[in-house]
């Protein structure tokens, strides 16, 4: 599927990739980890493949974010997008939106004696009774824990339940 070129607003989704991408990018450049900076480019694109529709300033931005890896083809793409002659002399870097970096949700893992049971997802920084709720809500952790005797509980928020059985 080719997505359509709008001049429309992203979904909060992507602007949340696409800032990760750039916050992720231009702190990499510098300390020399391409590879990881390629991946974070990668991912972007390949969310910005599932999209109906993508936002003109989030390619022209993306093209800026993507030039000091793909100078050339970063040069075409500037110029088929309509943009003044060289974008090595008339664009600035990207900035991203500090508030666009933090997901709303985490993966919760929980687990059994320290062995992964189950993973789900919750709201960020839910209180820890919560997350031990639904952590025994899970089918697979009330399997792991029928008929015994549950000796401890440990909640790290926003990262794993860890139940401790006899």
């Amino acid at each position: 599927m080719n997505p359509d070129i709008t001049d429309g607003e992203p979904s909060v989704e992507f602007a949340r990739v696409f800032n990760q991408t750039v916050k992720k990018v231009g702190d990499d450049i510098p300390a020399l980890c391409f590879n990881t900076a390629i991946a974070q480019m990668m991912i972007f694109v390949n969310e910005a493949t599932k999209m109906e529709s993508l936002p003109k300033s989030i390619l022209r931005d993306f093209i800026i974010v993507l030039a000091p890896f793909a100078p050339h083809v970063s040069e075409e793409l500037w110029e088929k997008m309509g943009y003044p002659p060289s974008l090595f002399t008339t664009a600035a870097w990207v900035r991203y939106d500090p508030a666009l970096l933090v997901e709303d949700e985490v993966t919760i893992v929980a687990q059994v004696n320290g062995k992964i049971r189950a993973k789900f997802n919750a709201p960020r920084d839910l209180p820890e009774s919560k997350i031990k709720e639904l952590a025994l809500a899970e089918p697979n952790m009330k399997t792991h824990l029928d008929g015994k005797q549950v000796v401890k509980v440990i909640v790290v928020v926003n990262k794993l339940v860890n139940i401790v059985v006899r």
